[in-house]
Order: structure tokens, then C-alpha cells, then sequence
């Protein structure tokens, strides 16, 4: 996968719901008969309010949810959700237990726009719960050249290093990333009798980069 001037792959690869039920009509207590007329005393109007569903159950019953990716329709690993004061994290296969089912979250995934909802709307009690989210758009390709911080010339063979992958730069100085699946990449270039230079690319911007590496004094 891997050849002079090409790298792939740059990875480390509910609210309470109440209904009047119950009306309890109390029976006259008492009857007093007067001379002209008949009058009856009886109890106030009592009305027993039910809720339709307890959310108490949910709220402090743990909650298995998927985190997943809207076009390919797989889990997200590593996803972070900030819930009720805790942080959650996904398994490998995209999924996390919350201990909490009513609250905001905030959820993040590397590559992934930012989301920022209340849980209560991702809940589904027969089924399990999932959230989808939504991939950045990422350049398909990043060219990079490595010049002389002096003379702006382009340095063959300066070794570079992205997450865990190598390759050298070719004759011109160049070198491409492409599969790009990731939103930032952190970048190690080196050559012998240069200083080595670290950089974080940031992989939506598709714009050529030039990297000058400073000779040793």
C-alpha cells in the first residue's frame, strides 16, 4: 500500500404524560329535609391523576445504544458521548450502555460532525436505540512537498511518518494521501542533516501543502 511518494490509508485505523382517570364521585352524606325544600351536602370532586408510562424506569434503567455512520450504516468506534455528567464511550462495534435515558448529550466522533440533541429523542423502547451521525466531508486527495527552508528546492527521499504508516518523498519532493477516513492527521518529516518538522493536517482542506525543512546549523 505503500509506495515512494504515496501513502494510503493515513488512520491508527420521556417527558410525563398524565391523563385524568379514576373520577371518584363520593355518595351524599347526609340529608337534611326542610319545610320547602330538600337539600343534599356531598364530598368535593375528587380526581386521581395516572400517568400514562413512569419515566423514573427509564431514567435509572441502563440504556444500549448504537452509534452509527449514516451512509455506510456501521458502528462508530471510539465515538464520545457526554451525558448527565458522565463521558460514554463506544465498543469496536459501535455500541455503549448510558445509565441514563432522559437528559442532553453532547456526542463526537473523529470525522464526524459534532451532535447535540436531548437522548429522549434517540430512545426506542422495543427496539434497540440508535444514533446516526453524520460523516465530514473530507478532501479525496492531499498533495504535500517537502522543500529546502532556504534554497525552496524539493528534497527526495525525506522520510515521512503518519500514523505509523511511511514513505519517502520522490524526485520532486512530493508525496500523496489518499483514503482519507479520519479529520486531522499529525505528520513527522525527516531527512539527514535537516531538523525534523511535525505538523497536524487538517484532512477537509484539500489545498496542496509545502512543508520547508530547516538544514542542521
Amino acid at each position: 500500500m505503500l509506495d515512494d511518494g504515496f501513502l494510503r490509508n493515513p488512520m491508527v485505523q420521556v417527558a410525563r404524560v398524565s391523563t385524568k382517570q379514576g373520577i371518584n364521585l363520593a355518595p351524599p352524606q347526609s340529608t337534611q329535609i326542610a319545610s320547602h325544600a330538600q337539600v343534599v351536602k356531598g364530598e368535593p370532586l375528587k380526581i386521581t391523576k395516572v400517568p400514562l408510562f413512569s419515566s423514573q424506569l427509564l431514567t435509572n434503567s441502563p440504556v444500549r445504544i448504537q452509534i452509527v455512520d449514516r451512509k455506510s450504516g456501521t458502528g462508530i468506534p471510539k465515538a464520545a458521548m457526554l451525558l448527565g455528567g458522565k463521558i460514554y464511550q463506544t465498543n469496536k462495534s459501535g455500541e455503549m450502555t448510558v445509565q441514563t435515558s432522559t437528559g442532553m448529550m453532547v456526542l463526537m466522533a473523529d470525522g464526524y460532525r459534532i451532535l447535540q440533541s436531548p437522548i429522549e429523542v434517540f430512545i426506542k423502547a422495543a427496539s434497540k436505540s440508535k444514533i446516526i451521525m453524520e460523516p465530514l466531508p473530507f478532501a479525496n486527495e492531499i498533495k504535500v512537498q517537502v522543500v529546502d527552508g532556504f534554497t525552496q528546492k524539493p528534497l527526495k527521499d525525506a522520510l515521512i511518518k503518519l500514523n505509523q504508516m511511511r514513505v519517502k518523498t520522490n524526485s520532486k519532493g512530493l508525496f500523496r494521501i489518499t483514503d482519507i477516513a479520519t479529520e486531522f492527521g499529525e505528520i513527522e518529516v525527516s531527512k539527514n542533516g535537516y531538523k525534523t518538522l511535525k505538523k497536524t493536517i487538517d484532512f477537509k482542506d484539500p489545498s496542496e501543502r509545502v512543508f520547508p525543512l530547516i538544514p542542521h546549523e
